[in-house]
């Protein structure tokens, strides 16, 4: 029970100053502090992932996916748009003419070439949208912030005492509906309390949004859950004291902050009232 103890602790210490320091860089960090914020987050998550892919035989190679980490995060950030899509496009080419001169081309080829392409995109464009959230108002990102954090703290301590039934037991063992229900109910608390004092919106659009982030952020978890479990290893690194790398602690935003970004444009740009 001490041992147990000690790790709690260590992990509440850990996560409130990482919270602290987000919350600061969020709303105090200059426009290219942040961006290279971020892109430290993206190159270490990236290391996380290329370590839990070392070991699949469909990898094609690591070097693509550190240097899209790089390319892809900065044309987000100078808004060359065009030029991501060339770039998106040059990669994937790329990818099959590697594939073609390996040693083997034809075993398994396509999903080699998905596999490698996925790992290369995934961490930089999600991440990419932290900025794109900032730039339209630092308060959005601190909605998106308390809604996961809270989604993930209540569903650990309510799964802990009231967990029985488990939500996909193969993909994430620990986890129970009981604390997805209950860290739902709490992030979307969080939600509305942010939205109330920071963003003034509509009450209606706000709480389906809030549950859709909450569900997005669930999932990403268990994407995560399902790439370790593949890997054969409890956390994605040992970064961060009772928590583990980097990738564990932003899992749920790498998924939820797209959808925001979405929402928040669609929103905008269709529901002038909202």
């Amino acid at each position: 029970m001490g041992h147990k103890n000690a790790e709690l602790i260590k992990r509440i210490i850990a996560g409130s100053i990482l919270a602290v320091l987000s919350i600061y860089a969020t709303i105090y960090a200059d426009h290219r502090i942040f961006f290279i914020l971020i892109l430290i987050v993206n190159m270490l998550i990236t290391r996380e992932l290329v370590a839990l892919l070392k070991n699949n035989e469909h990898l094609i190679s690591s070097i693509p996916i550190y240097v899209s980490a790089i390319v892809i995060t900065h044309l987000i950030f100078f808004k060359l748009h065009l030029i991501l899509i060339a770039y998106l496009f040059t990669l994937f080419v790329t990818l099959f003419i590697i594939k073609m001169v390996s040693k083997n081309p034809i075993k398994d080829a396509f999903v080699d070439i998905s596999v490698t392409f996925v790992a290369s995109i995934m961490l930089p464009l999600c991440l990419s949208t932290l900025f794109l959230i900032r730039d339209i108002s630092y308060e959005w990102l601190l909605y998106l912030y308390f809604v996961v954090w809270c989604s993930d703290v209540f569903a650990y301590f309510v799964g802990v005492k009231f967990g029985k039934h488990r939500l996909i037991e193969a993909v994430s063992p620990k986890k129970s509906i009981e604390g997805l229900i209950g860290g739902t109910v709490f992030a979307l608390i969080a939600g509305l309390l942010i939205n109330h004092y920071l963003l003034e919106k509509s009450v209606v659009w706000m709480t389906l949004m809030t549950l859709e982030i909450i569900v997005i952020g669930v999932l990403g978890d268990l994407i995560e859950s399902m790439i370790k479990r593949s890997a054969n290893v409890k956390d994605s690194g040992t970064l961060i004291p009772g928590h583990g790398g980097m990738y564990d602690r932003f899992d749920s935003i790498i998924f939820a902050s797209p959808l925001l970004l979405l929402y928040i444009n669609i929103l905008d740009t269709y529901i002038k009232v909202w």
